[in-house]
Formats: structure tokens, C-alpha cells, sequence
């Protein structure tokens, strides 16, 4: 849903477009120096992108959302 916004403008300088499928996904590789660098990007685009790598970050914004969530339930 959300390729083309990553194809036709480049959200951070280090950006590269590694893979285009026909399915319409898209794998986009960021070089950041710190997870914040691109922590607002990928929550601002969620639930459309998906972290593939690091491990860590992937899981420090899926257990930031549990706990968000968790709030809002309880």
C-alpha cells in the first residue's frame, strides 16, 4: 500500500531501493547511526512496513506496541 511513497521520494539519505516484487512490496535498506535515526519513520508508516532487520529493532517497536497496547486496554 505503501511502495510508492518509498519509491518516488527518499525519507532518509541513506535509503536504497534493494528489491521491487511484482506483488508490489518493496525491501528498502536505511544505514542509520542510531535506532531513533528511523524509529518515527517506521512507526509513522506501521501498520504498512515491516522491520526485517536488525532483530533488535524489530523487536523494541513490536514490544513498545504491546505495551502501548496494553495501556489502552487495561
Amino acid at each position: 500500500n505503501i511502495s510508492q511513497y518509498f519509491t518516488l521520494k527518499k525519507h532518509l539519505p541513506s535509503q536504497k531501493l534493494i528489491e521491487k516484487n511484482n506483488d508490489g512490496t518493496i525491501l528498502i535498506k536505511f544505514q542509520v547511526s542510531t535506532d531513533e535515526d528511523v524509529d518515527n519513520l517506521i512507526k509513522s508508516w506501521l501498520p504498512d512496513i515491516v522491520v526485517i532487520s536488525p532483530l533488535r529493532l524489530r523487536d523494541k517497536i513490536r514490544d513498545e506496541l504491546k505495551q502501548y497496547l496494553q495501556k489502552i486496554e487495561a
